[in-house]
């Protein structure tokens, strides 16, 4: 039996946790991610659907880019990616090509990523990103996208899902 868990960054470090959903019943996905600090303080959460007819790697991909884009916009530097896409973090780390992603997403993935000084992409299993697995679900069931900065602006039914990783 093995142990997963959520791991937090080195002290200097943010970390982004994030995943895209599907829903056949809407034919859209949906994108979702949590930015933390290293003590686990809540420093950014989001949770948007995306256009009709885009598909879970869609998701997964643009989960990964709109948080990228958040968090150098809020200003950090150094940061460390978690998702539960493996063949996506391959693909972002060049030990895999994989097209059904969009090459336009990747590149645009890779572009963002060397703006910081320091990142990491890496694979985790989905028992570990379950918080930012929810808010996908959460987001199929509200009408509205949402940005949310700290911990204070997070309603209630989010916030327990941030508490429980």
């Amino acid at each position: 039996m093995r142990v997963i868990y959520w791991i937090p960054s080195y002290p200097d470090q943010v970390k982004l946790n994030f995943d895209g959903g599907y829903s056949p019943h809407l034919d859209r996905a949906t994108r979702a991610g949590i930015l933390r600090k290293s003590d686990g303080t809540t420093l950014m959460t989001f949770m948007e659907m995306l256009p009709h007819g885009t598909t879970s790697y869609d998701g997964e991909a643009m989960a990964l880019l709109r948080g990228l884009e958040l968090s150098y916009f809020l200003g950090y530097k150094k940061i460390w990616t978690e998702g539960d896409a493996k063949f996506l973090i391959e693909t972002i780390n060049g030990t895999r090509s994989d097209d059904r992603y969009g090459l336009e997403t990747i590149t645009k993935i890779q572009k963002i990523l060397k703006k910081f000084e320091v990142y990491d992409v890496s694979f985790v299993h989905r028992e570990a990103n379950e918080a930012t697995n929810e808010l996908t679900r959460v987001r199929r069931r509200t009408s509205t996208d949402a940005i949310f900065i700290g911990e204070e602006e997070l309603p209630k039914d989010v916030m327990k899902i941030v508490e429980r990783e």
